[in-house]
């Protein structure tokens, strides 16, 4: 039975980014968004059907709003990754969106190292927080400052971190604000 099943099933490779989503620590919203991202399914202004739309990026409205646009080349988008990533001390180059993400697989591939947990826990963070501000200006018409959005996001994470009781976030002042 179980090889007649093996025959049926289509199988595909993994993808070595999932690492990066998918792992013990992670914050379920964050992780479903970043893998959103990462397959490029967000619904971003380039992949709406809608015609009376304007394509144009809500951040910072100088671009049309595509994956490979709003993160990270976006002013306001870099404004919030240049913040957050200087605040945890987790330095990531500025690549095209693909490159970053396959830079990032290989890089902080290990589960046991704080450092690659808060890595991939900033990664998530800064993606989600961005998402949510760019879907708080389309549909509320509520704007916050990218130190804003920064801020918040590391605000959450701190709280995240330490309430997982782990020592090297003790270790690594996660309790400064």
């Amino acid at each position: 039975m179980v090889k007649d099943w093996r025959l049926l099933r289509h199988t595909r490779p993994t993808s070595t980014s999932m690492h990066l989503c998918w792992f013990k620590y992670r914050i379920p919203r964050h992780a479903f968004i970043l893998w959103l991202a990462i397959k490029g399914r967000l619904r971003t202004m380039d992949r709406l059907h809608d015609r009376e739309r304007a394509k144009i990026c809500t951040l910072c409205s100088l671009e049309d709003e595509t994956h490979e646009h709003l993160f990270f080349n976006c002013r306001f988008s870099h404004e919030v990754w240049a913040w957050i990533t200087t605040k945890h001390k987790t330095p990531w180059p500025n690549y095209r969106w693909p490159d970053l993400i396959q830079w990032g697989a290989i890089t902080h591939k290990s589960k046991s190292l704080f450092s690659s947990l808060v890595a991939r826990l900033t990664l998530a963070a800064s993606v989600y927080s961005i998402w949510m501000e760019r879907n708080q200006r389309v549909f509320k018409a509520t704007y916050r400052s990218a130190p804003r959005t920064a801020e918040e996001a590391h605000e959450l994470l701190r709280t995240y971190l330490l309430g997982l009781n782990l020592q090297e976030a003790i270790q690594d002042n996660w309790f400064m604000p």
